[in-house]
């Protein structure tokens, strides 16, 4: 077959990058057989059945329409903060109905997932990965007898309502407090008219709850000693309505014909933060704080057990797995709660929570042992920074979180690697960037840090780790950006977050500015990143002679150090080798700066998504694009095709104005293309490595979703 840019297309094998778990799941809902769905801050949401042992990705460029996938998807500003689902609601009555929010738009899916279709309206805030209020909930609700109607509280804007599935209507009501949700609520007991439940509520946040008793469309009114601030809001199978405040933590509760009062339940220095009923018992009550500590009732919240941790732990819960792997090592896989829910029929309960979602078998009596076990499997939202592919080891990924991964094992259907931080004891650390020396693969040096310089090596391709003795001058602000090690023992330090370049020459047990880059004082602007989200990895180091480079964007401060800088192994000092690449002016938080490995002085560079891609066979001198390429994502180098000597190179990208994936094999002269959407993902892509050992497989990072293995080596058709 052929693309409509006349190239071949190869044929393709993905599977999973086996990590798994989060990501933050930020809410959950049941439909009555079982199946449920969550929502994440990063990434998309997911469903799974009552039968199924794994989670499914709802979003995906299968089942979106083509112009809601990258590159496609148009930009919504300051409306999304990523790709996460800020809103994602099941029908109790129908399991195969989901509505959900993506990209600042709502989408109804009739199949259960299979496909979505966009529902005209919006666009809205729906800002899924900012601030604690991203786990407040309910953001939308499904009538639970009739899956044609629903409600959607976004951030400040007016409360949206259908009551046939497609068409929307809108409340009129007050913004709020900033980017706050409005949260929504149906009584599940409430009468019944035109097939619709009457009795709905929705939050303003700063002003309190207020309800209707004629439907959704209603007419609705303060209810009196609401809280004004809910974060955590439900009705119970009986009708009562239940609130956390989320700035003064009290658990509220409103009786069908009564007035919201406060329970009796002790705040302290206890931040309630989620609530829930047991749907067949509406007397068992379960409260939950931020750290994970529970109070329980057994009398509809009149009395309330004293704060325990269920498992045991203090400071925090942490989850039993089998299935994934490091979430049962030494409990590292602390959990925070967004919301509690119980199963709609047998008395378990679930948490969406900093990993995924949990699950607890029953609710004991106060003190006794009490497991929440993960069930994760197929959830895959892990924030994938980088991806290094030593020759002759195991691909390392560096994960937002969660630290370095070596992938022991690639079998997808299992999350059998373990994380490691360079600091002992770690248990949350952001893992930004990993490289090996030059001559010795299995050496690695990375940056990883949480608030603390947490950084380090491995001597055993990334197993095992030393945490540096020493520490970067510029202290606490070192986040970000990428270590380049020359040697085991000279290593380069380019962070992002606008700390400066660093060097130690004894493994790193002291520390020294690099003077070519420290013109500026510690905090401003240093040319290699603004801030530590950013992608931009823009150094590297070559792997024959050991020759470091390093491209500066040009701080407004010190547009004199733009360009690509050279320091020769064995001297000491960085030598600008040109002052200027095509397209480069921009700060570039996509920016990366490769070497391929086995050729001296030839590198490879693509800027912020702006850029072709550019090419140096002249030690960084000169900068020729590829042609033909444009809008440049990633690019990486892998083992060479059967019969030929430069390695292959990976693109993603544009190539003669179409998007996809692409390898070329004769050095750039021609190219394949191998997807637009690889793993059927309708994000972005923000990481891309290439085996040295085995021709064709690729590893595919991105910023919100895990990542993925794609091998390449059958022959392709051309027709």
């Amino acid at each position: 077959m052929r693309k409509t840019n006349g190239l071949p297309a190869g044929t393709a094998s993905f599977t999973r990058m086996p990590l798994g778990g989060g990501g933050f799941s930020t809410g959950i809902q049941f439909a009555n057989d079982g199946t449920y769905v969550h929502q994440e801050d990063v990434y998309g949401a997911y469903i799974k059945g009552p039968s199924a042992t794994s989670h499914t990705q709802l979003f995906t460029s299968a089942s979106l329409p083509a112009a809601d996938v990258v590159p496609l998807r148009p930009s919504q500003g300051s409306l999304t903060d990523g790709e996460g689902c800020y809103a994602c609601a099941i029908a109790p009555s129908d399991a195969t109905r989901i509505y959900a929010t993506w990209n600042a738009s709502i989408y109804k899916s009739a199949n259960g997932g299979t496909s979505f279709s966009k529902l005209t309206g919006g666009p809205y805030t729906t800002l899924a990965n900012t601030g604690g209020q991203r786990l407040f909930h309910n953001r939308m609700i499904v009538d639970p007898q009739n899956p044609n109607v629903f409600m959607f509280g976004p951030q400040q804007g007016n409360i949206i309502y259908s009551t046939d599935g497609s068409t929307l209507s809108s409340l009129t009501v007050s913004a709020g407090t900033t980017n706050y949700p409005h949260l929504v609520a149906v009584d599940p007991s409430s009468s019944v008219v035109g097939s619709i439940k009457q009795k709905w509520a929705y939050s303003i946040a700063g002003t309190g709850i207020y309800q209707s008793t004629n439907g959704p469309g209603g007419t609705y009114s303060l209810l009196s000693g609401s809280p004004t601030n809910p974060c955590s809001m439900i009705y119970d199978a009986a009708g009562n309505l239940w609130a956390v405040d989320g700035t003064t933590y009290q658990v509220y509760k409103k009786t069908p014909a009564g007035s919201f009062a406060a329970t009796s339940l002790t705040v302290g220095s206890q931040a309630w933060c989620t609530v829930a009923v047991n749907p067949q018992n509406t007397n068992q009550v379960v409260v939950m704080d931020q750290n994970g500590a529970i109070v329980t009732s057994a009398d509809g919240g009149t009395t309330w057990t004293d704060r325990w941790y269920p498992n045991g732990y203090g400071g925090g819960i942490y989850a039993y797995s089998t299935s994934i792997l490091w979430m049962g090592k030494s409990k590292t896989a602390q959990i925070f709660p967004s919301q509690l829910a119980f199963h709609p029929t047998n008395g378990k309960l679930y948490c969406a929570n900093g990993i995924g979602v949990t699950v607890a078998n029953s609710v004991p009596a106060y003190g006794s042992p009490w497991w929440w076990y993960e069930e994760t499997l197929g959830d895959e939202s892990v924030e994938t920074d980088w991806i290094l592919c030593p020759p002759g080891g195991n691909a390392i990924v560096a994960v937002r979180d969660k630290g370095f991964f070596p992938l022991v094992s690639e079998d997808s259907t299992r999350r059998l690697n373990i994380q490691y931080f360079p600091r002992a004891g770690s248990t949350l650390e952001h893992g930004w960037h990993c490289d090996y020396v030059p001559g010795a693969p299995t050496h690695i040096v990375g940056c990883c840090s949480y608030n603390n310089n947490a950084h380090g090596y491995s001597l055993d391709g990334g197993i095992t780790w030393t945490q540096f003795t020493g520490n970067h001058p510029d202290g606490g602000i070192v986040y970000g950006g990428c270590i380049i090690p020359a040697s085991d023992n000279d290593l380069y330090w380019f962070p992002a977050n606008n700390a400066r370049a660093a060097q130690s020459h004894d493994q790193g047990a002291t520390w020294s500015l690099i003077s070519e880059f420290s013109l500026m004082s510690a905090g401003a602007e240093t040319g290699f990143g603004f801030s530590m989200w950013n992608q931009m990895r823009p150094a590297c180091s070559d792997k024959a002679t050991g020759d470091v480079y390093c491209w500066n964007y040009g701080p407004s401060a010190f547009p004199a150090l733009k360009g690509i800088w050279k320091r020769a192994y064995g001297t000491s000092t960085f030598v600008r080798q040109c002052t200027s690449i095509a397209g480069s002016g921009v700060a570039g938080s996509q920016a990366r700066l490769i070497c391929v490995p086995g050729n001296s002085g030839h590198l490879f560079f693509h800027g912020d998504w702006d850029t072709a891609l550019l090419r140096s066979t002249d030690g960084g001198q000169t900068w020729p694009s590829v042609a033909n390429t444009s809008g440049v994502v990633a690019v990486a180098c892998g083992k060479a095709a059967p019969g030929k000597t430069y390695p292959a190179i990976y693109m993603l990208g544009y190539l003669s104005s179409v998007w996809g994936l692409y390898r070329s094999d004769d050095n750039c002269a021609s190219w394949t293309f191998l997807g637009a959407n690889p793993g059927s993902y309708a994000g972005w892509i923000n990481s891309l490595a290439a085996s040295q050992d085995v021709y064709g497989k690729v590893y595919l990072g991105t910023d919100q979703s895990g990542g993925f293995i794609g091998t390449y080596n059958s022959a392709f058709s051309v027709t």
